[in-house]
């Protein structure tokens, strides 16, 4: 999620406000049930997101359920979200229920592909903003990063 952050020089009080846009950080949830199944929520109609979703369901070491946000209706999951919150980005959801968000869902689920733990120090809590800012980068160019993909789901 981002927050904006509105800055005013001193020199330029009567100039319009610039906005800056803060990735903050948005803790893991718990689902109202849990869905007793690795899930991987993302867009679908972003080329870019498809395609790296679709990298971690292939070399992931345990089934992972690739669930689109347009067929997000039906799981009993990211319920304490609002549409506008679940749409910025992607979820990784853990078969006892937990939700992770944003950069951390990244990290979570490249932790079930091989060398993907290498992924694990980038949760901890200086490199979590890291994570978070980079996230919040690649999420803002979506569009731009999924024109070298086809727009077909994995």
């Amino acid at each position: 999620m981002l927050r904006n952050v509105t800055h005013l020089s001193k020199a330029s009080r009567r100039a319009r406000p610039t906005v800056l846009r803060l990735p903050r950080y948005h803790p893991p949830t718990k689902s109202e049930r849990p869905p007793g199944e690795r899930l991987l929520v993302y867009d679908g109609e972003c080329g870019f997101c498809s395609r790296s979703a679709a990298f971690v369901r292939r070399r992931a070491r345990v089934p992972v359920t690739l669930v689109p946000f347009s067929e997000l209706d039906g799981w009993p999951v990211l319920t304490t979200l609002d549409p506008e919150q679940v749409a910025r980005s992607s979820h990784y959801v853990t078969p006892e229920g937990v939700e992770y968000h944003g950069g951390e869902s990244i990290t979570r689920s490249l932790r079930l592909v091989p060398f993907g733990a290498a992924a694990a120090p980038l949760d901890l809590w200086g490199l979590a903003l890291l994570r978070e800012l980079l996230y919040a980068l690649v999420a803002g160019n979506r569009s731009l990063l999924s024109v070298p993909f086809t727009l077909t789901p994995p």
